[in-house]
């Protein structure tokens, strides 16, 4: 009588190679994470300071071609800037989240004449970072 033998193999892992494989895994997150969440911030930070520069731009673009006189405002609570033409609000933006803006401007407003032509104007973006960045006139801070 002959016996039927089958050699069986085990698969998978042994419970050593599985936890070393783990701490690695966790241990390189660890690593990495940190340069994710400062990469988001400061791309954020970059894209919200050309946005702002670019509706400058449109405003004095705005003022030159509709002969118009047009304001950029920053609002009291220095988290929103609105633009207008004339009396009429155009365009109102809400500054992201930790985020502060200042002009040392009079009346914290940018007026473009009817020519284009301004006076001078600075705006700031604060931000809760410890970063500095620049965008033409702008700056943008830690607030304090």
């Amino acid at each position: 009588m002959a016996t039927n033998r089958v050699k069986r193999t085990q698969g998978g892992w042994t419970l050593v190679e599985l936890s070393l494989t783990l701490s690695l895994a966790g241990l390189l997150v660890m690593i990495v994470m940190p340069a994710f969440v400062q990469w988001g911030d400061r791309l954020h930070r970059e894209m919200f300071l050309k946005g702002l520069a670019g509706d400058i731009r449109l405003a004095q673009r705005e003022a030159t071609l509709r002969e118009v006189e047009v304001t950029v405002q920053v609002e009291k609570r220095q988290t929103t800037y609105v633009l207008r033409r004339g009396s009429q609000v155009w365009k109102r933006i809400q500054a992201p989240v930790g985020f502060r803006l200042q002009s040392n401007y009079p009346r914290d407003r940018l007026v473009f004449r009817r020519t284009g032509q301004v006076r001078r104007y600075d705006a700031v973006a604060k931000s809760d970072g410890g970063s500095t960045a620049e965008s033409g006139c702008f700056r943008e801070r830690a607030a304090q």
